[in-house]
């Protein structure tokens, strides 16, 4: 991948594919790619890309948006286990009263 010290974004797809880089946008926009995948066969990272196509005021397809599952993360929430989903949770924070036997 590249880097901001490698040199220019539109050097290095005009180095890599013998075009410009609006072209090399175009083509991943008639390829119907994401962001994503146009950074994987550019070589640059997702932001580059969307910076740069909207330099040149182009739009590429949105990636996948997140799948989340509110019934597993409640699950996760109200265990009886302290863990990442339910660590800032009010019940953590009050002093709960111990029983010994």
């Amino acid at each position: 991948m590249a880097n901001q010290y490698s040199g220019n974004f539109e050097c290095i797809i005009h180095e890599r594919f013998d075009c410009s880089a609006k072209v090399a946008l175009q083509e991943c926009i008639n390829d119907d790619l994401s962001y994503i995948d146009a950074g994987k066969r550019l070589g640059f990272s997702q932001a580059t890309i969307r910076k740069w196509a909207k330099r040149f005021n182009l739009k590429l397809k949105a990636g996948e948006p997140l799948k989340s599952n509110p019934d597993q993360f409640m699950q996760f929430f109200k265990e009886e286990t302290l863990n990442k989903y339910n660590a800032l949770n009010r019940r953590w924070l009050t002093p709960r009263l111990i029983t010994v036997a």
